[in-house]
Order: C-alpha cells, then structure tokens, then sequence
C-alpha cells in the first residue's frame, strides 16, 4: 500500500511539473518552423535572432505586470530591414561645384599653326590664291561652374565594421571660359595638278586680336569611395576614387565674331582629356556634403594651337540630398 503511495504522488508530480513547463514556454510559428521561447520574467524580456543568407529576423517578447508601465525602449518599433543590408537610391543627389586648374606651367607645341581650306587641297582647280598660318597663345583660364546630379548610387556595409562601400554613376556637366591672343597671316598659295603649294613669305595681310572662349565637358562619374560613419555622430566621411568618362565641345571667338576653331578644317586643339582618374575625399552632414576631387594626370588644356596650358583640373562640389 505504501508502495503504490509513493509512485501515485510521482506521477502527479511529474504531471504538474509537465503543466508547468508548458505554461513558461512561448511558441512561435516562422515560415513552417515552431520556435519555443522560455517565458521571461516579470520586466524582462528574452530576444532571439534567425539569421539566413539574406539577412537577421529579430524577436523579443516581454512580460510586464498589468499594474506597471511598459517601458518606452520596448515600444519603440524595431527596425525589419538589418543595417547589413545592401541599399539603392535612385537620382537622390543634386550637386554645384566649381571647377579650377591647377596650373603647372604653359607648354609650347608649335611656333605657328598651319590652316588651308579644304576646297583648295582636293581640287585641282585653286578657289582661292591665299591660304591662312596663325598663331593662338592663351592667357588666363578662369574658374568654371559645374552641375551634377547622382543617378544611381549602391550601398554596401561592410559587416563588423563601421564603413561602407559606395558606388554607382552621376552625369555631370561643366563649362569655363578662357582669353588669348592670335595672330592670323594670309599668304600666297596655289594648287596645281592637285598638288597644294604656300609660300609663307608672301605676306598679303595680317590680323591680330584678343579671343575669348568657351568649353563644354559633358561627364559620367563612376565613384569607388569608403564611408566611415559612427551612429553618436551626424557626421560621415569618405575617401576613394572616380573614374570620369567624358566629352567636349569649345569655340575660341575673336571680337568680330569669328570662331577661329571651326574657320578651317584642320586645327590642332586640344580639350580636356575623355578619360579621367580622380581622387576624391567627402564630408557629409545631414543632408549636406562638400567633396574635393582632382584628376591624377596633369591634362593639356588648350585654347589654341600654338600654346597650351598644363595642369590639374579640381573640383569643389557642395551636393545637397533629396531624401
């Protein structure tokens, strides 16, 4: 009798302790799977994170009397998108720099530029007995303005880390002016049997005169920066490199109107160069950044074809962004 005492209050024991574990088990149902969750104690609570190639789900559950205050750090709604995750904007960023050359010198290619008119070279029939040599030296480049805006721009955080890697494509557009001086000789020249002939001593005019001119440069950046970003700071910086891929246009005008670029068929000028590596360093603050950038090579920048400036283009470029 005894005996069988003892083993009926064990199995009501082990009953109630079953019951009971129950009762402190919280049951979850994710995607197919059923997560069980200890019951945390009163103003506690128990948080779990499920991680898979994608990113983390974060769960916390509490348990607060009904007689106190929920804490306002439980309230607050917790972020569904990790801050791992790899984020895409589209056309977030406007930009205005100004765009200056640092100067190291002035090259010089050719005493005098040498022009003929098309007609005369292909034809053996002379449409005119002169032809043109000339002579264009540039003076001053002044400082140009630039408009960008950030087409596409790709975040990816590098994980333990408090960087991110940056990268995407702008347009970019830029125009600066510059003046000069030219000189412009007419001479004699012929073309018998198709064969062209000048004769630089046969001086029928000269002309001289200042020039101003004009450059478009139309541009893709392409950044390569790092981001350094702590979260007590609304402060972030970067630092990288941007390949620029571009294209030019310019005309060099006199004061009577003439272009003197596109008066003859041949003319060697040279424009800012198509393809570019620049460094570059950014500061960011709230929705306001300023970034320095500047090509690696120095570029010929011309004006004209006897003469070019040699240097480094820089920008300085204050962006503001949209959301």
């Amino acid at each position: 009798m005894k005996k069988h005492l003892i083993i009926i209050i064990t199995l009501i024991s082990a009953m109630y302790a079953k019951a009971q574990s129950n009762n402190d088990t919280v049951k979850i149902h994710i995607g197919g799977e059923q997560i069980s969750l200890p019951m945390p104690k009163d103003g506690k609570k128990v948080t779990v994170n499920l991680e898979d190639s994608t990113g983390i789900v974060q769960i916390s559950i509490g348990k607060f009397s009904k007689n106190s205050a929920m804490p306002a750090s439980v309230m607050t709604r917790q972020p569904l998108e990790p801050e791992t995750s790899k984020k895409k904007y589209w056309f977030r960023e406007v930009e205005l720099s100004t765009m200056f050359l640092i100067k190291t010198g002035i090259e010089q290619t050719n005493d005098t530029a040498f022009y003929y008119r098309y007609q005369d070279f292909t034809t053996g029939i002379a449409q005119k007995a002169s032809t043109n040599l000339i002579k264009i030296s540039p003076e001053k480049i002044y400082p140009g303005l630039s408009f960008g805006i950030n087409i596409k721009e790709k975040r990816r955080p590098i994980k333990g880390t408090k960087l991110t890697y940056i990268t995407g494509f702008k347009f970019r557009y830029t125009g600066f002016t510059a003046r000069g001086n030219y000189e412009l000789t007419e001479v004699k020249s012929e073309t018998k049997n198709g064969v062209f002939r000048y004769y630089p001593d046969s001086v029928l005019s000269v002309q001289q005169g200042n020039y101003n001119s004009r450059t478009n440069i139309y541009q893709i950046v392409f950044p390569f920066m790092v981001e350094f970003n702590s979260k007590k700071s609304v402060l972030s910086y970067a630092a990288g490199l941007q390949l620029v891929i571009g294209a030019n246009s310019s005309k060099i005008i006199t004061k009577t109107g003439e272009d003197l670029k596109t008066s003859s068929m041949i003319m060697n000028y040279i424009n800012p160069q198509v393809i570019q590596i620049q460094p570059a360093f950014r500061v960011n603050y709230k929705k306001i950044s300023a970034q320095v950038s500047t090509s690696f090579t120095t570029t010929r920048i011309g004006y004209g074809a006897t003469k070019y400036f040699r240097g480094s283009m820089c920008y300085l470029s204050f962006g503001y962004r949209l959301y």
